[in-house]
């Protein structure tokens, strides 16, 4: 899988363009996981660890661990190796701890109670969408970790009032519903980084496009096609005797 990665999806990378965050998943989360699940099921049925009758289950308790993994676990590593530096002013710090209290009680409220599965896990949705959108993708993957975490300890916390059969249920019903949130929310993170890099690249162009014209020693003027004036460089004021404003 990370062979893969770092061949196809740009290594540590991948998660700055949603088609490399498309080609991880199928990558580390889909194929590798799926060849060690088949490999780990069949090896344990093989030793008479686990029935034949039972591999579909175990394969899949399996690869949705493996799975989960992969997208929630791998890409908070990597991206906060990637870049360490945090440089939060004092709204933002505050915003980000707000950020977190809210998400980490959405995760909570999840099992709680009864340690059931519910309809509160879709609390989280504005709270991960907000954080791919305002903060990136580094931000969304640690908002993601910590509803893991907390959600897994709240269901924990209930294990008293479950059998184990019930909660192995509640656990794979949860991973499925998380590695779906976290294929959408790494890509529209990224989709959202992506475009701001490129917003700051014509930004960029748009200014050094601008120097070239105003240091021309030649008259430059832009229309569109209706023929409204749309650029007046200095040399053009100088030599027609109207201002760009005028212009």
């Amino acid at each position: 899988g990370a062979f893969l990665v770092e061949r196809y999806a740009r290594g540590c990378r991948a998660f700055e363009r949603p088609q490399n965050v498309l080609k991880y998943t199928a990558l580390a989360a889909v194929a590798a996981p799926a060849l060690s699940a088949s490999i780990g099921v069949f090896s344990l049925c093989l030793g008479g660890l686990a029935t034949w009758t039972s591999f579909g289950g175990v394969w899949l308790t399996w690869w949705l661990g493996d799975a989960g993994g992969a997208l929630i676990v791998a890409p908070t590593i990597l991206l906060w190796l990637e870049r360490r530096s945090v440089r939060w002013g004092p709204g933002r710090a505050a915003e980000g701890v707000l950020l977190a209290v809210a998400i980490g009680m959405a995760g909570w409220a999840i099992f709680a109670g009864e340690g059931t599965w519910s309809y509160w896990e879709f609390l989280c949705l504005p709270l991960l969408v907000w954080t791919a959108f305002r903060w990136g993708p580094r931000d969304a993957a640690t908002a993601l970790f910590i509803l893991t975490g907390v959600s897994v300890l709240s269901l924990w916390m209930e294990r008293g009032a479950l059998d184990a059969v019930t909660m192995n249920a509640l656990l794979l019903q949860f991973q499925g519903f998380l590695i779906i949130v976290a294929i959408t929310m790494l890509t529209l993170a990224a989709a959202v980084e992506d475009q701001k890099r490129t917003d700051r690249e014509l930004a960029k162009s748009t200014q050094e496009h601008r120097l070239i014209l105003d240091g021309a020693l030649d008259a430059v003027v832009t229309m569109d096609m209706e023929g409204k004036i749309t650029g007046w460089n200095p040399q053009a004021e100088r030599i027609f005797g109207w201002t760009s404003a005028e212009a």
